[in-house]
């Protein structure tokens, strides 16, 4: 016959294996929660860089006097949507262009980014 030998755990060897795994699984979520604490910072600069950069574009194109409609805005949203990822939406009343650029990631994550351009008479 065989001799079958198996591990038995003692109270102390036991005990110190709870404390590990409770260290473990604290480790792990305070790994994960600053994981999206930076996700969420980084998609923040993303957004606020999409409302930037449309800015300065409307500002350029109003500098080489190409007439600035909300068509044109529509497009300039579209763009940023596809290559960026970053829903941005302007609309044009009267001398003044309205950016306005946003994400949400969950209840109460968001990030936004608003902007006001003057670009002078249609």
């Amino acid at each position: 016959m065989r001799e079958e030998r198996g591990f038995v755990f003692s109270g102390l060897s036991l005990l110190l294996i709870f404390t590990v795994v409770l260290l473990l699984s604290a480790f792990l979520s305070s790994l994960r929660w600053g994981s999206e604490a930076i996700s969420l910072k980084i998609g923040g600069r993303k957004v606020a860089f999409a409302g930037e950069d449309a800015a300065y574009n409307v500002r350029k194109l109003a500098g080489m006097g190409i007439l600035i409609d909300n068509s044109v805005l529509r497009d300039l949203g579209l763009v940023y949507l596809q290559y960026g990822g970053v829903p941005v939406v302007a609309w044009r009343m009267e001398n003044l262009v309205y950016i306005f650029a946003s994400r949400t990631w969950g209840p109460g994550e968001n990030a936004r980014c608003v902007k006001v351009v003057d670009v002078g008479p249609l």
